[in-house]
C-alpha cells in the first residue's frame, strides 16, 4: 500500500508543542513543523487498527491528578456509592501502594496531632515468602520509620495500639507482668533489624537462625474434615444455554489488578448447547463450590485478563467464606482439581492436561498448613510458577483467584450464589443476549 507524505495533517488546538507554540519557539506562527520528522503525516489505516486494538484495554491509573475534574470525580464517586462526604484536602494522590503507604503514615502521625496514638498496622493476606523476604510486623516498623516516624512510636504502632484497638491490652500489647509478650532485641531502632526473639522464656530466634523445631500439634478432626463434598465430575463446570449452536455473548470478570475488577462483554461459541471459554479472546471458565454442606450452591462464570492457556487452578482457602473457587480452560481439568482438594482436604493446586503439576495441601480448615515457613515459601513459590507455565501472566494468580469471591472489590465478583455486581449490590446473569 502506498501512502500520502506529501498531506499535511493539521494539528493545531491538539496540545501539540510543534503546531500550537510555534511563535514561543520560533518567532512567528507561520513556521510549518517538519511533518516527516514529527510523523505529522496521515496515519496508516494497519497502524490505526492496531492502535484501536490496544485502546480496546482500558489504561487504569493515568490521569492529570492535580486537576479539580479529577478530584471531583473522586468525591462524586463517594457520594454516589453513598459511603461518606468526602472534603477536597483529604484527596492525596500518590503514583503507587508502597508510597500511598509512606504519604498515609506521614499523613497520620504529624507531630502534636495525636492520630498516631491510636494508628495500628494490618499485615493480613501476605505469604509466606514475604514475611520470610520482608518480615511481618517488623516490616511494618521499618517501613514507617522509612517514611519518619519516630521509631518509638512506630514499635507502639505495631504493638500497645492494636492490643488496645482490640480491648485486650490487659493481657497482650506490652512487657508486663501477667502479659503474654514476645521480648525482641534489635540492632538500634532508628533500622530495627531483628537480633533475637525470645517468646515464653525460651530463646527461638538467634542472628537470622530459629532454634526450634516445627511440630504440628495434634489436630482435632472436625477441623481435618471440613470439606463436605462428594466428587465433581466435567458436566459440573459447563456453562449450559438453551442454544445449541451459534454465538452467545457473555459477560466476563476482567481482572486488571488485585484490588480491580472490570466487566468485558465478550461474543463466546455455543456447541451443543455448552458455551465454550476461548484461549484465543483470553476468557476462562470460573466457579465458586459451597463446600460446608450447607446449602450445595454452585455458580459459573466467566474471567478475563488471565492469560490462561491450558489447565486449571483451584483453592480452598479464599476469604471471605473459604469456598472453593476453581478457573480453568477445560472442565476436565476443572474437575480434576476440584476433586483432589475434596480428597485432600483442602489446598491449592495446578492442573494441567489431566495432571497435577503442583499441589499445596491446606488440611486445617482447608485454609492453614502445618509446613515449616521455608517449605511453604518453597511450595509457594513452585505453585505460582506452575501457573505461568499455563500461560497466566498475573503476579500472583492463586492470590487473584482466592480474591475473585470478594465482593467488597469493585466492580464485579463471584461467590457461590452467583456472579456479583458490587456497585448495584445484586447479582447478574454472565448471559447477556
Amino acid at each position: 500500500m502506498r501512502y500520502n507524505f506529501d498531506q499535511i495533517i493539521d494539528r493545531h488546538n491538539t496540545y501539540s508543542t510543534q503546531w500550537d507554540y510555534t511563535k514561543d519557539r520560533f518567532g512567528s506562527d507561520d513556521v510549518l513543523p517538519f511533518s516527516i520528522s514529527d510523523t505529522d503525516f496521515q496515519v496508516p489505516n494497519e497502524i490505526l487498527d492496531s492502535m484501536n486494538k490496544r485502546l480496546e484495554h482500558p489504561i487504569f491509573g493515568y490521569t492529570r491528578w492535580n486537576h479539580q475534574d479529577y478530584k471531583n470525580s473522586i468525591i462524586q464517586w463517594f457520594e454516589d456509592d453513598g459511603i461518606t462526604k468526602v472534603d477536597e484536602d483529604w484527596i492525596v494522590y500518590s503514583p503507587s501502594v508502597v508510597y500511598t503507604i509512606g504519604t498515609l503514615i506521614r499523613e497520620l502521625t504529624d507531630e502534636g496531632d495525636g492520630v498516631d496514638r491510636h494508628t495500628s498496622f494490618c499485615t493480613d493476606d501476605v505469604t509466606a515468602h514475604d514475611i520470610l523476604e520482608k518480615g511481618h510486623l517488623d516490616h511494618m516498623v521499618r517501613l514507617a520509620i522509612q517514611h519518619g516516624v519516630d521509631p518509638m512510636t512506630a514499635i507502639q504502632m505495631a504493638t500497645l495500639n492494636g492490643a488496645e484497638a482490640y480491648h485486650i491490652e490487659d493481657q497482650v500489647g506490652s512487657i508486663a507482668p501477667g502479659k503474654d509478650a514476645d521480648i525482641l532485641l534489635i540492632d538500634r531502632p532508628e533500622s530495627f533489624n531483628v537480633k533475637t526473639v525470645i517468646s515464653k522464656g525460651t530463646m527461638v530466634f538467634e542472628d537470622g537462625v530459629e532454634k526450634i523445631d516445627f511440630i504440628p500439634t495434634a489436630r482435632s478432626q472436625t477441623i481435618q474434615k471440613s470439606i463436605k463434598l462428594t466428587s465433581v465430575s466435567k458436566n459440573n463446570f459447563e456453562y449450559q444455554v438453551d442454544q445449541q449452536d451459534g454465538t452467545v455473548k457473555v459477560r466476563t470478570i476482567k481482572s486488571v489488578g488485585p484490588f480491580v475488577r472490570k466487566a468485558k462483554d465478550v461474543d463466546l461459541n455455543v456447541r451443543n448447547g455448552i458455551i465454550l471459554p476461548s484461549v484465543e479472546k483470553d476468557v476462562a471458565l470460573v466457579s465458586v463450590i459451597e463446600r460446608y454442606g450447607i446449602n450445595g450452591n454452585h455458580s459459573k462464570g466467566f474471567i478475563s485478563g488471565w492469560g490462561l492457556k491450558s489447565g486449571a487452578i483451584a483453592t480452598s482457602a479464599s476469604p471471605d467464606d473459604n469456598n472453593i473457587v476453581v478457573a480453568g480452560t477445560n472442565s476436565e481439568d476443572m474437575a480434576l482439581a476440584v476433586n483432589e482438594l475434596i480428597r485432600q482436604g483442602g489446598g491449592q493446586i495446578v492442573v494441567d492436561n489431566g495432571k497435577i503439576i503442583s499441589f499445596l495441601q491446606l488440611p486445617i480448615g482447608g485454609i492453614v498448613t502445618d509446613l515449616e515457613p521455608r517449605t511453604l515459601a518453597k511450595k509457594e513459590i513452585e505453585l505460582k510458577e506452575a501457573a505461568n507455565q499455563l500461560g497466566c501472566e498475573l503476579p500472583d494468580p492463586l492470590f487473584y483467584l482466592s480474591f475473585l469471591p470478594i465482593t467488597a472489590i469493585p466492580d464485579l465478583a463471584i461467590t457461590d450464589g452467583g456472579n456479583v455486581d458490587y456497585r448495584e449490590l445484586k447479582y447478574f446473569d454472565p448471559i447477556l443476549k
